[in-house]
């Protein structure tokens, strides 16, 4: 829960409370003084908060029975007269549980009051307003100040992760800086974005390079009646961000030092260089590049043998000659020669330990008629892998002056830059080098650094040295508000805000042993949001009637503007921009604008805040599609029924019950990078500027243009029930939803006579449907002790009920024969998104005889007959039986089958605090079950299949010779493509077979389920009488680990990688230590 101090660091008066107050001091105790009775007794005391410590201002006391009261002063102390020293007094304070104590006799009573958890998100930030949380009929999740200061965290969706029902939040990516995937409610869009829109003190902005120490308040807007009053951009769900502001009262200093030790989260199995020659030497035997195990055959087996001051340490121990220092040898099982290698753990060269330095600032108050806030911080990051940096810097500052009674306004300024150094490729960093053959060698003979295998297959320590890449980001948000109370119930508002973000990004490759060419190139992406947003709010109360009305308008103009080139052939190493380039291979520049113009209005009624009815409406008109269908209507509709306050109603232990409905409707504008022609100007055709005719320029129109291209509408259904049980102790919050989004944007093929391949149409339907449930309960409050805990799970599942009729079998879109795209993350009617698709694995063969008279053959588009005269399409012991769908004993495409599905099914988190006085334990787990993922990383190294990289400890169990028995097939040199055994996904190589491009088999179709060690955090808050003594406000040190571990089957490095594991960069655990301190 939010808290603000005071002059003397104590809980602020809020305005109802003040007159509360003074009806009871000036009104309600003279009645009381009036009555016959006992004689008057006075009592006094104070009231304190249980969590902190702190004096409650503005506590009510009550006379219980009586209207005779007071509330407590600026430092939680209250004086009373009441009518008896039998009487009860009942103290209560918004936010926290009531408490009842007898007088008994008793003239000092000093109470301590405990948090009421099913409280602490009373007040909620909608769209465009504030709502209290018992009054909501629409699904929105919450995340307050104090939890978000508490967790510590660097980003706003690892603030979000598993913290909230329905939101589901996977870390693909370890870059320091990268955001996670967000989607909620599993998105809208098969082809567009899924993201939700996120708005950030009004401005629609994105969530990267935001330090969430200056949040005050999170809101998730999950269903239509919340978030249809932001119209066309609202389909994905919204997340509202609302930054802290200033209180009246003395100067709060708040500062905060922390520092964190990273390191890798997981390992692969990798093998050593002993098991890997061994195996891979055998390997090379059944490989049809050779037809012989001599050292040096064939351009791909330089791994396996090569001269003593090559890429590689494997070679032949010459006669009398003996084991060099730092060398192990062994006989080859192949020729029985004696074998001399050097053993290199790549992971350990790729990967470091790490350190992570976080200062944040802030200064808040106010006086008079003037609040303010001021947030700044700085975070420095290395990443676990060598070369990979994150560095930010971040100032935040709200500002309000109040110039009168009736007018107020406001400043909003953020300004954030961050440097960012990235991989050069993280295809080659990641998915190659941290996998090299553990006999690369590492140091040339003069000590310096190798460069690996090639410029593709890279020493990490080399490349990351070598091939620069580094980012700049420049964000700044100028913002100012306007406040007039026209009358007493209409108010009038008004937003401007100026919105630029920056992202240059340079590369660089240094001269090096394989290429002097010093390639440079350079990418400048520029936007700039012009955002004005007008609204009108009245409400009024008639007896039991309240009503709200709100009507606004919005205006967003984008502009864009992206440079790129590249040149080559630099003089030195030192001079890195293109202006030293001799020789520049290209340069383009693009512009574009976009523009979003609409009007909504929102009504709100409840009769006596038992029967609650909410309406939306949002006109927005958008200039990304066709000129005949660029405006949209979204209405939505909810209302409530709290039950609990009907004279009917009285379940013994249930404090609240409401029930909910919603129905509504919202769209998805965005649907590709305004950089990508392609995508951003769908209905207005594409021009190809960049051709020449008879020597003098031209332009041809490269797509057909739509003007009845239009919104992809999602309309969703949600019903849902709050439930507070036991005093407000345990809190329930259930929804079940289904959105259906239509007119979805698909390519659909035209024929050669008009010119064009395809035109973009709306001619999609997909279903997403779920229930969710979160708990929050308060299991114990004795004394000093508190244990708190927050659960959330959501049940989600979607299909896909219209895909093109573009004439292929079920209009499957990522199929193979039947339509084209990847057999990774493809869809067909009547099947949910995301499928895997690919062969089944049955078993292997544990004899040729076995394999021959089963009579499976593979069939290729490319024949595929090795120089040692084998056809590998025929099966013998060793190789794996496919599942023959179809049962003519021939594996094609007709045998694919679907293997799982890339969407977790249900996922949610689980969070515990202890606390005891000021010591406090914290830990979370989330978790994510019934996702698949195609593990293409572990089936490459497993077949070789780029040459000279690494395999796993699965290789130890693979069939070697006649009569075994195993589930790992045996092993083949270079099985690039070649759908053998391992590795079924080619990509189109020359080696590889086109036909079967990106295709998966479920040998490395994985089970991605997860329990995830997320959060534990041991904190220690020093007694505040102790640290006034030194002049200070408050002192919090804490201990925090994250990402600590995963519970998981999967044989990858992370499990939230999604559909396709090409070897991202890994995660890191950490472990920290902070400090905050308040003055």
């Amino acid at each position: 829960m939010k808290r603000h101090n005071s002059t003397k660091n104590t809980r602020l008066l809020r305005p109802w409370q003040l007159v509360l107050g003074i009806l009871l001091m000036f009104g309600f105790t003279a009645e009381a003084n009036g009555l016959p009775g006992e004689q008057a007794f006075s009592v006094s005391g104070t009231v304190t908060s249980a969590t902190d410590g702190l004096p409650l201002v503005g506590a009510s006391v009550l006379v219980k029975g009586t209207s005779t009261g007071t509330i407590t002063d600026i430092d939680g102390a209250y004086s009373l007269e009441v009518p008896g020293a039998n009487d009860t007094l009942v103290f209560s304070y918004v936010g926290f549980v009531p408490q009842e104590v007898p007088v008994a006799g008793r003239n000092v009573i000093d109470v301590v009051l405990r948090e009421d958890a099913a409280q602490l998100n009373e007040v909620v930030v909608i769209g465009y307003g504030t709502q209290s949380r018992k009054m909501l009929t629409s699904s929105i999740a919450s995340v307050d100040a104090e939890e978000i200061q508490d967790l510590q965290i660097t980003t706003l969706e690892g603030v979000m992760q598993g913290r909230a029902a329905g939101v589901s939040i996977q870390t693909a990516n370890g870059q320091p800086g990268a955001p996670p995937s967000i989607r909620i409610r599993g998105g809208s869009s098969l082809q567009g974005n899924n993201e939700p829109l996120f708005i950030i003190d009004g401005v629609q902005r994105s969530s990267e390079d935001f330090n969430p120490e200056d949040v005050a308040s999170i809101e998730i807007l999950k269903d239509a009646s919340a978030t249809a009053i932001y119209g066309a951009r609202a389909s994905n769900g919204v997340v509202l961000v609302t930054t802290k502001s200033g209180k009246t009262g003395k100067a709060n200093f708040n500062a905060s030092y922390r520092s964190t030790w990273t390191s890798l989260q997981n390992r692969l199995d990798l093998l050593g260089s002993r098991d890997y020659i061994q195996i891979e030497r055998i390997g090379l035997t059944r490989s049809f590049l050779n037809e012989n195990s001599a050292f040096g055959v064939g351009s791909n087996a330089t791994g396996i043998g090569n001269p003593p001051d090559g890429n590689f340490t494997l070679r032949v121990l010459e006669p009398g000659e003996s084991v060099p220092a730092g060398y192990e040898s062994m006989t080859d099982p192949v020729t029985g020669q004696e074998l001399i290698f050097q053993d290199v753990d790549w992971q350990d060269v790729a990967y470091r330990s790490t350190r992570v330095d976080n200062v944040h600032f802030s200064v808040d108050g106010g006086r008079d008629r003037l609040n303010y806030y001021l947030g700044s911080s700085y975070l420095s990051q290395e990443g676990i892998a060598k070369g990979t940096s994150y560095n930010r810097f971040s100032l935040q500052s709200n500002v309000d002056f109040q110039l009168s009674d009736k007018l107020n306004i406001g400043t909003n300024v953020n300004f954030t830059r961050s440097l960012s150094d990235e991989p050069f490729n993280s295809s080659v960093l990641f998915g190659r080098a941290a996998r090299l053959a553990p006999t690369t060698r590492r140091f040339n003979e003069d000590g310096t650094v190798a460069p690996g295998s090639s410029s593709g297959l890279p020493n990490p320590e080399w490349y990351a040295s070598t091939f620069l890449n580094s980012s700049a980001r420049n964000k700044l948000n100028l913002g100012a508000s306007l406040q007039y109370n026209i009358f007493e119930n209409l108010v009038a508002t008004g937003r401007l805000n100026y919105f630029i973000d920056q992202n240059t990004r340079e590369a660089f490759v240094l001269a090096n042993q394989l290429t002097s060419a010093r390639d440079a190139s350079v990418n400048f992406l520029e936007s700039r949001l012009l955002q004005f947003e007008g609204t009108l709010k009245y409400f009024r109360s008639f007896g039991d009637h309240n009503l709200s009305l709100l009507v606004g308008g919005s205006n967003l103009n984008t502009d864009y503007f992206t440079f790129s080139a590249s040149g080559q052939g630099g003089p030195t190493n030192s001079i890195r921009t293109l202006n030293a380039s001799p020789v520049i291979n290209g340069a383009s520049s693009f512009k574009s604008q976009d523009k979003l113009i609409g009007y909504f209005g929102r009504v709100s009624y409840d009769f006596a805040q038992r029967y609650l009815l909410s309406a939306t409406m949002r006109r927005d008109g958008s200039s990304r599609f066709g000129s005949d269908n660029q405006i949209g209507y979204f209405p939505s509709v909810s209302a409530g029924w709290r039950i609990s306050e009907e004279g009917f109603f009285f379940i013994p232990g249930i404090s609240d019950l409401k029930l909910r409905a919603s129905w509504g409707q919202t769209a998805n504008n965005d649907f590709g990078s305004p950089s990508d022609l392609n995508r951003f100007f769908l209905s207005q055709g594409v021009v190809d500027a960049t051709l020449t005719y008879n020597g003098q320029a031209a332009a041809r129109a490269t797509q057909m243009p739509n003007p009845n291209l239009g919104w992809e509408t999602t309309t969703q259904t949600n019903f849902g029930i709050d439930l507070a049980l036991f005093n407000n102790r345990v809190l329930v919050i259930a929804d079940y939803y289904r959105k259906v989004t239509s007119d979805l944007l698909f390519s659909n093929p035209l024929p050669n006579t008009s010119g064009f391949g395809s035109i973009t149409q709306n001619i999609g339907k997909v279903e997403f449907k779920g229930t969710e449930l979160s708990i929050s309960t308060d299991n114990i409050a004795s004394g000093d002790f508190r244990w708190t805990t927050d659960f959330n799970i959501s049940f989600t599942s979607n299909e896909v009920l219209e895909l093109p009729d573009n004439g292929r079998d079920r209009n499957r879109i990522g199929g193979y024969e039947r339509s084209d795209g990847t057999g990774i993350g493809g869809v067909a009617e009547g099947e949910p998104l995301r499928q895997i698709v690919g062969w089944q694995f049955v078993n292997v063969y544990s004899t040729t005889a076995e394999a021959e008279a089963d009579g499976q053959f593979v069939e290729f588009a490319n024949d595929r007959t090795g120089s040692n005269g084998i056809d590998y399409r025929n099966r013998v012991g060793g190789d794996v039986k496919w599942e023959d769908v179809n049962g003519d004993k021939i594996i094609n495409n007709d045998d694919l089958q679907v293997l799982g599905y890339a969407n977790p099914d249900i996922f949610g988190g689980f969070g515990n605090t202890f606390s005891y006085k000021g010591l406090e334990l914290y830990l979370f787990l989330d978790m994510g079950l019934g996702h698949h993922i195609y593990n293409s990383n572990r089936a490459r190294m497993n077949s070789n299949s780029q040459g000279n990289i690494n395999g796993t400890e699965d290789l130890l169990r693979a069939w070697n010779e006649e009569g075994d028995v195993t589930d790992v097939p045996r092993f083949i040199f270079f099985d690039y493509g070649n759908a053998r055994n391992h590795d079924v996904v080619g990509f189109g190589s020359t080696t590889g077979d086109g036909g079967l491009a990106d295709r998966a088999s479920s040998l490395y179709t994985e089970k991605g389920d997860y329990l995830a060690v997320r959060t534990v955090r041991l904190s220690y808050t020093l007694p505040r009488n102790l640290v006034q003594k030194w002049g200070l406000n408050s002192i919090k040190a804490y201990l925090l680990g994250q990402n600590l571990h995963y519970f998981t089957g999967y044989r990858g490095y992370n499990p939230e990688v999604g559909a396709l594991d090409l070897g991202l960069y890994p995660l890191f655990r950490s472990i920290s230590v902070g400090l905050n301190v308040g003055f």
